[in-house]
Order: C-alpha cells, then structure tokens, then sequence
C-alpha cells in the first residue's frame, strides 16, 4: 500500500507557537504581525458569535491586547533570544539545504534493479527522514537531553548502512552498534562522537550536573533541567558533525549514482575541504561570539 506520508508531516523548524486565550497555536515561522493580528481577532469573533472581525480589531479591548502584543514583539527584537533563533535558523537552514541535495539523489535511485546490500543502504537513508524531521523538532523546543539519543540512533542507522555496502546477504548484516568500528576506518572521529552520545543518552552519576540542579544542603533547590535555549547550540554542533558524517557516507555508498561529489575523493577517501565539515566551524565561531557579547553585558 502506497501512502503519501508527506502529507502528514509538519518541519516544526520552519513553525512558531503563538497565543490566543492560553491556547498555542502553531503557525508558520514567517508568520507576520498582522496576521497574528487577525487570527486573534477570527478567533475571538468565533468565541462570541454575534459579531464581526471589524468590529473585534476596532473594539478597545482588542486595542489594548494589540498594544501588548507589540511591545512583546519589540522586546523580543531587541532581546539575545532573537540573536540565539537567528542563529539556530541559519543551522535549519544549511541541514536542509544539505539533506535535500542528497535526498533528490536518492529518491533518483532504481533500487529495485540494484543488489541486497544496496537495496538495503536505500531502505536504511530513507528511514533517516522521520530521524531528522524528529531532531528539527527537538531542538527548535529546546528538548536538548532527547536530541542526544536521536543524533545517537541517527549515527548508529549509518554505521550500520555504510558497513552494510561491504557485505552480500541480509544474513552477513552486522549489528548498528558493532558497525561503529567498521566505520571507523572511513570516519575515524566518530568513535568521540558515538561515546559521548553514548554518555549524555545514558544517565548516569557522571551526567547528574548536566541534568539535574542539585543543591544536597537545600533539596527545595533541586531540580530537572527539561530545556535550555543556550544548550541546544551544543546539541546544533553535534547535529553537523552527524550530518557532515552523513553527506560522507552517502557519497561513500551511492557513489556510482553521483555526479558531483562535495565530501570524498576518486579514491573514496575523505575530502578535508568539505562544505558540511567547513560550516561546522563557522557555526561554532558564530555562537562564541553570541555567548561573548551576552555574557559582556551581564558584567
């Protein structure tokens, strides 16, 4: 059974939460001023009923709410948290950009005339659409602990795809976990990458300061940290790093259908130049002069 699962999928990276009556609603990220202007007054004519929504926008009430909402909207422009989702738009930005170039190559492939284990390499990049719809989302809400045992499942699909390739029948297929020494030797960083995912995923004693506000004189003080908007930088970098690994290893697989490659060279080793490699360092720039600048202004 064919189903268009594109319908049903939303890039939370590309949606915002407004608020209407402690109700949020998920609208569009380039969603303007004045439409939220008039959503808000659609929907409070829908909760009277026996007006219209000229009336609502001229009312004083309505007035009122508009000037709030402006002087939230000018806070916000002149706030760190407008520099921080500038930043991590820009990150959303380049993964899709990235993602798709190797996505139209892929959905370009007749694997039905190919070999199991290439089949199976399809099948295993195909299922990591759901994986990077899911992280865009995390780490657009600042759920930062999960975005870790994503990148880490993400990680493990393309060891498992990339040591897949080697091999002939479903039989011979290794597991994820233990296809991570395989590709090692095509990726060698992703053992430090892969441990500390391992870490962060897995909690431990270790990981207590990096999930837990502990205070053991005063347990009123004690606390779980669900989100953080200065954390999810730290998970953006490791989700280049992932998706660096993951533009190599396509190139690796698929190389025969490829016509252009950014990330190996003839010989199917690593390109040090690489775009995906080259943007993990100017991210990492960019948000250590936004922690800088922010944190010069509290001294």
């Amino acid at each position: 059974m064919d189903i268009k699962q594109d319908i049903y999928s939303i890039d939370f990276a590309k949606t915002k939460v407004i608020w209407f009556a402690d109700t949020p609603l998920i609208v569009p990220d380039t969603f303007t001023f004045e439409q939220e202007k008039y959503v808000k007054a659609a929907l409070r004519t829908l909760f009277y009923g026996n007006t219209s929504v000229d009336n609502i926008l001229k009312s004083s009430y309505f007035k009122n709410n508009v000037e709030i909402m402006l002087a939230n909207k000018r806070g916000y422009e002149n706030s760190e948290f407008k520099e921080y989702d500038d930043l991590r738009n820009i990150f959303f930005q380049f993964q899709e950009k990235i993602y798709l170039k190797y996505k139209q190559v892929l959905d370009n492939i007749d694997f039905e005339k190919k070999g199991t284990a290439y089949f199976h390499c399809g099948l295993i990049y195909k299922k990591l659409d759901s994986n990077f719809s899911a992280l865009r989302m995390l780490i657009k809400y600042d759920y930062i602990y999960e975005c870790y045992a994503i990148i880490r499942q993400m990680v493990e699909q393309i060891a498992f795809a990339y040591d897949t390739q080697f091999r002939d029948e479903i039989e011979d297929f290794q597991s994820p976990t233990r296809s991570i020494s395989k590709l090692k030797e095509f990726y060698p960083k992703i053992g430090i990458l892969y441990g500390e995912l391992s870490s962060k995923t897995h909690i431990d004693s270790s990981q207590f300061p990096n999930h837990y506000y502990v205070n053991l004189k005063n347990k009123e003080d004690a606390g779980v940290i669900l989100r953080s908007r200065e954390k999810t930088f730290l998970i953006c970098h490791r989700a280049l790093i992932m998706l660096d690994l993951y533009a190599c290893v396509f190139e690796h697989i698929f190389y025969n259908d490829i016509d252009h490659f950014s990330c190996i060279k003839k010989n199917k080793t690593l390109l040090k130049k690489r775009e995906t490699r080259n943007y993990i360092n100017v991210f990492g720039k960019n948000y250590s002069r936004l922690i800088k600048k922010n944190f010069a202004k509290d001294d």
